[in-house]
């Protein structure tokens, strides 16, 4: 299961300004960059959407890994998703190797027997990852902070975003979801409510 945040920065504000200040600065345990370029899919009968699903086949520094995800729960920045992935040479051989990670197996077989699988959109980003240890009177708390700068891509289409996203990963909920809203606070973040499907959808 996916629990995230996400939001946008307000004008006065860079990820620079965010990284460098002691809120984040003094937890962070690990940086990870990342080169990103996602291509979101459906079938011809449009049965992801049917869903509120997702489905992904996404290249990380030229890792292939496929993805799916079933939107659960969604207010504001923070949304609750199941969320399934596999190491995957193209989106086919994903889609064969999501059920042995958790995916539902009768989704996928149905998405594979579709006379067609097309091509809705995709981003191309780059991600900064960092690791942060949240201080917690229940031990620690870890969660994965991205900073994504890139551009949403539609038919001939083309837009720029950025956003930040503080995804949970482990520890005590209660904790992520504090820190969150302090999070939100010292800087002035801006809820996201739009995925990033549903923004590459609108370009």
């Amino acid at each position: 299961m996916e629990l995230e945040y996400k939001w946008m920065l307000p004008q006065d504000c860079t990820f620079q300004t965010v990284g460098s200040h002691p809120l984040i600065a003094e937890i962070v345990q690990n940086r990870t960059e990342f080169d990103m370029l996602g291509r979101y899919y459906d079938t011809q009968s449009h049965l992801f959407q049917r869903l509120g699903g997702t489905l992904r086949f996404r290249k990380e520094n030229d890792h292939g890994v496929a993805c799916m995800k079933i939107t659960k729960e969604k207010i504001g920045a923070k949304a609750l998703r199941e969320e399934y992935e596999a190491e995957a040479d193209n989106l086919i051989d994903g889609l064969h190797k999501l059920p042995d990670a958790g995916a539902p197996a009768a989704l996928c077989e149905a998405a594979l027997n579709e006379d067609m699988i097309l091509l809705l959109c995709e981003t191309d980003f780059h991600r900064s990852a960092w690791t942060l240890s949240i201080p917690s009177d229940a031990g620690e708390t870890v969660a994965e902070l991205a900073m994504d700068k890139g551009f949403f891509r539609r038919e001939n289409r083309s837009q720029a975003f950025e956003e930040i996203e503080l995804e949970f990963k482990s520890g005590d909920e209660a904790a992520f979801h504090a820190f969150c809203a302090v999070m939100a606070d010292t800087f002035g973040l801006i809820p996201q409510p739009l995925s990033k499907l549903a923004r590459a959808m609108a370009v």
